[in-house]
């Protein structure tokens, strides 16, 4: 039986996304990060600066699903969209704009290095930085896109 596209695609950040290319501003000091799936019920604050303490966030949203169909109409695979959000914010050692900008490298820097399997395709879509409270909450959304059989 196939994963869902939600679970490959936190399987391949997971085993590819490196904390250590994502520096903080001392450009010694690793970011620390977090990679997960969207629609958290605990508020942010938590996670950037409650017990978590984490610098960076990764979460993978719900994907959409197109049908791959050949010449006799049957279907022979799925092409898979899924949202990948990347989320800083400004604290003490990190400057927002710096950390968000090299945690999109190392994004890219995965899906160029290791993008086989499934052939994947990566796009920016959206930039999105907002007041969270007293602090800028700054994020961006990808979209992942690749290509998988019915047993993949």
């Amino acid at each position: 039986m196939a994963n869902d596209a939600r679970t490959n695609t936190y399987t391949y950040l997971d085993g590819y996304v490196t904390a250590g290319n994502i520096l903080e501003d001392d450009d010694a000091t690793p970011a620390t990060l977090l990679i997960c799936f969207s629609g958290a019920t605990y508020p942010m604050s938590l996670v950037f600066f409650g017990t978590k303490n984490v610098d960076v966030v990764y979460s993978i949203g719900k994907p959409t699903t197109e049908p791959l169909q050949g010449h006799d109409m049957y279907i022979y695979g799925y092409k898979e969209i899924v949202p990948i959000t990347i989320s800083v914010v400004d604290k003490t050692g990190v400057t927002g704009e710096q950390l968000i900008w090299r945690a999109e490298a190392e994004l890219r820097r995965v899906v160029e290095t290791y993008p086989l399997g499934s052939t994947r395709e990566l796009e920016r879509v959206t930039d999105n930085t907002q007041l969270f409270g007293m602090t800028k909450l700054y994020s961006v959304t990808y979209l992942l896109k690749y290509k998988r059989s019915k047993t993949a």
